[in-house]
């Protein structure tokens, strides 16, 4: 059982300002090699 994400990770991202997209230096611009930061002081302890 595969679980989608995708709309979690966005509404979180561009809603709640909680997370940001990280992309690794040799990544290629369309892979969907993404890993994402917490950027919310309060909830990166």
């Amino acid at each position: 059982m595969e679980m989608q994400v995708g709309g979690f990770l966005d509404r979180l991202e561009n809603d709640f300002s909680l997370i940001s997209k990280v992309r690794p230096i040799f990544a290629k611009p369309l892979s969907r090699n993404v890993r994402y930061r917490i950027t919310d002081n309060f909830l990166n302890f």
